[in-house]
């Protein structure tokens, strides 16, 4: 089995995710652009369309001064989003790390936890509760957490910057991670805006996209320990929950044998490269999980439930 290219379930949802935020960022500036070439002409204001929502006859008479607080919002709540989906992936690899040690009685190292993540799941706490190391995280650190305190002026100070993100957005740490930092195909970062305050945050687009790609960077660092971690027994039985064991398996096309629903997940959605197609199936029983993968098959095919 090589795991040299894998993903794990966490990781997977967040590229996913991450694609779909680029395209979709891209998509709205382009049509921003679009709105402000409008103008109102001897005939009256500008009537743009509503694409079926109940704006009435949505008419304006100078639709380009709307579009910048459009891209300021679509910027804050851009960052909003990707912020919270790397805590969502930090509590997706604790859950596979936990999962895996339940049943296999495999050890979980624990370092110096901060206990101030009552609303989700930090990088930096889940790097502790698992005694992993922080070469790539501290590299990365200094700006997810500019971007984690963005995301609560945003949320909880109707996107005024705080005196905590006035300090950090100034602090050396911030500054030399930005200086030695490059974006994708080696590009110079944005500049991060200036930041006063009591005053909105300045946002833009690229600040969201940049916020994302800092995300990714942990999240592809944090998938390679998780696999690591769980080694070829673990990504098979990661593969099988979420595959049929779990409450609300992944529907696939495969739902011919278990054997085909579990090599499904394993090589198209977590890319792992078989040995044989029985491999997967070798691992699991000897883990002693075959039995329960084949009655739960059973079970979700008797109700319908595998596609």
């Amino acid at each position: 089995m090589d795991l040299s290219n894998a993903n794990t379930e966490p990781y997977y949802r967040f590229h996913r995710f991450h694609e779909e935020f680029n395209r979709t960022m891209r998509i709205i500036v382009a049509g921003l652009w679009f709105v402000r070439q409008q103008r109102r002409s001897a005939g009256g204001p500008v009537q743009l369309p509503t694409d079926g929502e109940p704006f009435g006859k949505n008419l304006w008479n100078d639709p380009a001064r709307g579009v910048f607080p459009a891209k300021r919002f679509i910027a804050q709540m851009g960052v909003v989003r990707v912020v919270t989906s790397l805590e969502d992936v930090c509590v997706g690899i604790k859950a596979e790390c936990d999962r895996f040690a339940a049943i296999s009685g495999k050890e979980i190292e624990v370092g110096v936890v901060d206990e101030d993540d009552a609303e989700g799941l930090s990088p930096k706490s889940l790097y502790a509760r698992l005694g992993w190391k922080k070469d790539v995280l501290d590299s990365f650190e200094p700006l997810y957490e500019y971007f984690s305190k963005v995301r609560n002026c945003i949320v909880h100070r109707s996107s005024r910057a705080s005196t905590d993100l006035n300090k950090h957005a100034t602090s050396s740490q911030l500054l030399t991670c930005v200086d030695g930092s490059k974006g994708p195909r080696g590009r110079k970062l944005p500049a991060l805006p200036a930041i006063t305050i009591g005053d909105e945050i300045a946002l833009l687009p690229r600040h969201a996209i940049l916020a994302s790609e800092v995300c990714r960077r942990i999240a592809i660092d944090a998938n390679e320990k998780l696999l690591e971690y769980l080694g070829e027994e673990g990504v098979v039985y990661m593969a099988a929950y979420h595959s049929l064991l779990c409450e609300r398996p992944i529907i696939t096309s495969a739902r011919n044998t278990p054997q085909a629903v579990l090599n499904y997940i394993a090589t198209n959605r977590y890319r792992v490269r078989l040995g044989n197609r029985d491999e997967a199936v070798r691992i699991l029983s000897q883990m002693g999980e075959w039995g329960s993968y084949l009655r739960r098959f059973e079970r979700l095919r008797t109700q319908g439930r595998l596609g």
